[in-house]
This record gives C-alpha cells, sequence and structure tokens, in this order.
C-alpha cells in the first residue's frame, strides 16, 4: 500500500484545501501525473504523484483543508488487490501550535529596541518609521500599528523633534 500525502508545495506552506481530485478509485496512476488541484492561499496548485500504482482509496474530499503530510490517497502498488490491501485509517489532524505570545501593546517592545540601540538610535522620522516597522514585523505585531506607535512616540514625548529630524530621545528607564 502506497500513501499519497499532501506535499508542501512553497516555504511557508503548512496546508492546503483540496479543490479537485484527478482521478478516481480504480485509476492506474503514473510517477508525474497531475492527480489533484490543491488551493495553497496563494494559488491553486497541480499536484503530481511520484509513485506508480493504482488509486485505491481518496481520504480528503474537495473543499476539505487539511496539513502538510496528512495522507490524501492510498494506491495499490502492482500485485496487490484490494484484498490483501490493509485499509489506512485516516487519522485526525495534528492539533496546531499555539500562537507565540507578545506582549499587549507595541509600544513596550519600540522602547525597548530603542533602548538596545543606544547612541546608533535613528536620527529621522523616515529612519525611525523604518525601525519601528520592521521590529514590530520582527515581534509578530501588524505592520499597520506603527503608525499608532510613531503618534504615541511623539504625544508622549519619548522623542523630540525639529525639521523631521529627532533631536533627542527621553525614554524612561526599563523596568528589568
Amino acid at each position: 500500500m502506497i500513501e499519497f500525502k499532501l506535499p508542501s508545495l512553497g516555504a511557508d506552506m503548512d496546508e492546503g484545501k483540496l479543490l479537485e481530485w484527478k482521478v478516481s478509485p480504480g485509476d492506474t496512476v503514473k510517477k508525474g501525473q497531475v492527480v489533484a488541484i490543491v488551493d495553497t492561499s496563494k494559488a491553486a496548485v497541480d499536484v503530481e504523484i511520484w509513485s506508480e500504482g493504482t488509486v485505491f482509496e481518496l481520504l480528503v474530499q474537495p473543499d476539505e483543508t487539511i496539513p502538510v503530510g496528512t495522507v490524501m490517497a492510498t494506491l495499490l502498488e502492482a500485485g496487490e488487490t484490494p484484498e490483501t490491501a490493509k485499509r489506512t485509517p485516516r487519522a485526525a489532524p495534528a492539533p496546531k501550535a499555539a500562537a507565540p505570545t507578545r506582549p499587549a501593546t507595541a509600544l513596550p517592545v519600540v522602547l525597548a529596541g530603542l533602548r538596545k540601540r543606544g547612541n546608533a538610535r535613528p536620527r529621522t522620522l523616515d529612519a525611525l518609521a523604518t525601525f519601528v516597522t520592521d521590529l514590530l514585523e520582527q515581534n509578530g505585531f501588524p505592520v499597520a500599528e506603527a503608525k499608532d506607535v510613531m503618534a504615541r512616540l511623539r504625544s508622549q514625548h519619548y522623542i523630540e523633534v525639529q525639521d523631521r529630524r529627532i533631536t533627542a530621545y527621553l525614554l524612561p528607564p526599563s523596568k528589568a
């Protein structure tokens, strides 16, 4: 019995949605043949099989989303019959890993990042905006929060600005 599993179709793919089977039970398949179409969240992709055999069972239904590595179908090897084949039970998908924890607000992360930079802090508002955006992205915050953080840095007087140049940083001491 050959297990056909959902392959990773991209570096950042952890799951896919089966859109369509191109084969049915009883069909003979050859290596490199397109057997399914899967949505990877970026595109609908033809999925090729890398084994030869006869389709025995289709374990995933169209419109079903499954993790990479899930057995989608089973094939009978040459000489194997449905009577001699062991049925593959459909395994439950593995639980998703918990999302990494992050502080509730982005401002403390930015203040800590600025403290770490010391004298190498950004000297213009544009450079600071780039620094804030990158820092938020690295720490799992939506990049859209950068504008709010920049406004709070100014309104809470953590930075002094003149002609788009940062003339002083007035950062609170670290709580650690």
